[in-house]
């Protein structure tokens, strides 16, 4: 059976060493919705999928966010080009199970590989042309998105992080970015952060699993890039994440672990789909279940301090 853990690890390792972040979105559109979704039902692919289907429009060049399997091809009565090999993405099942220990029925998720096609493998399609917005008009979407969160945002100073142990954020003033898109990048990555807090999605657990902390550090950015960039392609935005002093933590735990990028992609997945509960839009977009994936560490770390800390951009 496939092993997607380590196909999609590999992956990812071979991109960042070649300088590629493959979470962030290669689609140059702004100004509507660049996430990966199905062709034929509209279905939005979210977690380690969105970050899976990036990664090969990034390798192959492909020009559409579209997607499909090849029996919906097939449905549709178009084809898959001759030679054309397909995307390997996963979907989590539920199954009920007997714990060992107290003997009671528990729901655990179980990997299940599926395959898709970009529409650029797909002959027998014609899409319409869009018209992106203007790059440099505020967005009405971040600003809904930002205001219903409720977040307690601070404006000004030079530095943009998040306070745990105050639980504000500090972001400089709008004008002082080069774009709008990358003061909302930088909000939404900060944002992101805010989530984690034990009021909210509670991942002091997640990072409290390591002891030192640059690796804390090192995993709670990537899931603040991941979740902001899921965030960036699902509002239209075209941002420029940065965190190039992290690969190196990054390349060295999925060498190690090649779960570690699963586990980073379902926080930042429970992240993008809490901050976007507030938006008609994604209500409207059935949502495959987001797993629970669970940090599992072999070796007692001890406890982590995480609300005494400040995440920075």
């Amino acid at each position: 059976m496939l092993n997607i853990y380590e196909t999609v690890t590999h992956d990812i390792i071979e991109a960042l060493k070649a300088g590629v972040k493959p979470w962030e979105c290669p689609w140059a559109t702004p100004g509507f919705n660049a996430l990966p979704k199905n062709y034929a039902n509209g279905t939005v692919y979210t977690g380690i999928n969105t970050v899976i289907l990036w990664l090969k429009a990034i390798k192959y060049g492909f020009s559409s966010n579209l997607w499909l399997t090849f029996k919906q091809a097939q449905e549709l009565k178009v084809r898959v080009k001759r030679g054309e090999k397909g995307t390997h993405c996963v979907f989590y099942k539920l199954m009920e199970v007997e714990d060992e220990k107290t003997e009671e029925a528990k729901q655990v998720p179980i990997i299940n590989p599926f395959t898709l096609f970009n529409v650029d493998q797909i002959e027998g399609i014609q899409l319409e042309s869009d018209t992106p917005q203007s790059a440099f008009d505020p967005n009405e979407k971040c600003e809904a998105v930002i205001k219903q969160s409720g977040a307690d945002i601070k404006f000004g100073g030079f530095s943009a992080h998040y306070t745990p142990s105050t639980d504000k954020i500090f972001v400089p003033v709008a004008a002082t970015f080069k774009t709008p898109e990358d003061y909302y990048a930088t909000l939404l990555h900060e944002l992101v952060h805010w989530t984690g807090h034990e009021k909210r999605l509670n991942r002091k657990a997640k990072l409290a699993c390591f002891n030192d902390q640059k690796e804390r550090y090192a995993f709670e950015e990537l899931v603040a890039e991941l979740g902001s960039a899921f965030l960036c392609a699902d509002l239209g935005l075209v941002g420029e994440l940065q965190h190039e002093s992290y690969i190196a933590s990054w390349l060295k735990a999925l060498q190690e672990d090649n779960r570690y990028i699963f586990r980073a992609a379902s926080l930042a997945a429970k992240a993008h789909k809490f901050l976007m509960q507030g938006e008609p839009a994604i209500k409207s977009i059935p949502q495959m279940p987001t797993p629970n994936i669970s940090l599992d560490c072999s070796v007692p770390r001890g406890n982590a301090n995480v609300n005494s800390t400040s995440y920075h951009w």
